[in-house]
């Protein structure tokens, strides 16, 4: 009887659990996760970007403009700092002058833009120029943010340059003082021609030009902090050096050969001085440091590995 009663009393507890305050579950671990992107868990400030009309239209000014206005989106909508609102969401019409803009279209609840970049372009004697705005729509009192005509030469290259131009502007400004990266330039090796050399494009991949064309091994391509000269290790038959080179007109800078093999540059944040790996001693490569110009060299390191 009394193990029939202990039975009972067992099935009962399993299916009624006394009344107590229930002890908490131990959290189950999370596994360790990466999250890669941008924007990912911010809400910027919500801008809207309506296309930028033609003043006088015709063939090339269409296609300039619409080169233009896809570089200004991808630009802001690559920055991070910017929401740019779905054009479905916009008003009807077309926004190319102040006129056009009436602030309580683009603050209604489905838009809730806080800034407005809206202007038009027009192309005449070999130049595109594009009249540019950025309003404040929340700020009634000041709200021209940005008024600013830009000019360039009237080719696709000149329109991106412009588009660049503009979206660094509005992220400086919005962004409280960050720096855009639209008109960043990206230094590479590249061997499409039959030997590596060095090139330039912009951040977003086009406007790739070749900056050498010397028909041997160019690498390590680095920037000096003004933008204006790229050093890189050269490679020719019995020498390997260190030569530098104007990203503007691809004009060499006189370098002082430091001897022995002579590699992989890297300027000082001022731009007077470079450091570089060399075996100029005879030994395995060390790092030595000098004036850009490659004189007044002392060495920093002395070891018996390769540096």
């Amino acid at each position: 009887m009394m193990r029939r009663l202990s039975v009972l009393v067992l099935f009962f507890g399993l299916a009624y659990p006394p009344i107590m305050s229930p002890r908490p579950f131990a959290p189950r671990r999370q596994q360790p996760q990466i999250d890669t992107g941008t924007n990912r868990g911010f809400l910027g400030v919500k801008i809207a970007v309506p296309e930028f009309q033609v003043a006088a239209a015709d063939p090339k000014a269409d296609a300039l403009t619409a080169t233009f206005n896809k570089v200004l989106w991808d630009d802001l909508d690559y920055s991070g700092v910017l929401t740019l609102i779905s054009r479905s969401f916009y008003p009807l019409g077309k926004f190319a002058n102040p006129g056009d803009i009436r602030v309580e279209d683009w603050t209604t609840p489905a838009v809730d833009g806080q800034f407005i970049a809206f202007g038009n372009t027009r192309v005449s004697g070999g130049r595109i120029s594009v009249e540019a705005r950025l309003w404040d729509l929340k700020n009634a009192q000041n709200q021209e943010a940005i008024g600013k005509r830009y000019g360039s030469e009237d080719t696709e290259d000149g329109a991106r340059l412009l588009a660049h131009e503009f979206a660094d502007a509005i992220v400086e400004l919005i962004g409280g003082g960050i720096r855009g990266i639209a008109q960043t330039k990206i230094a590479y090796v590249s061997d499409r021609s039959g030997a590596k050399e060095i090139y330039v494009m912009d951040y977003d991949g086009n406007g790739s030009y070749p900056l050498t064309s010397y028909r041997s091994t160019a690498l390590t391509p680095v920037w000096s902090p003004d933008g204006e000269k790229i050093a890189f290790t050269r490679m020719r038959t019995g020498a390997v050096d260190i030569e530098i080179i104007s990203r503007v007109d691809r004009r060499s800078y006189p370098f002082q050969k430091a001897g022995g093999t002579t590699t992989t540059p890297a300027w000082s944040p001022d731009g007077s001085q470079l450091a570089f790996a060399t075996s100029r001693d005879g030994s395995d490569t060390e790092i030595y440091v000098g004036d850009w110009n490659g004189k007044n060299l002392h060495r920093l390191t002395v070891s018996k590995s390769v540096d």
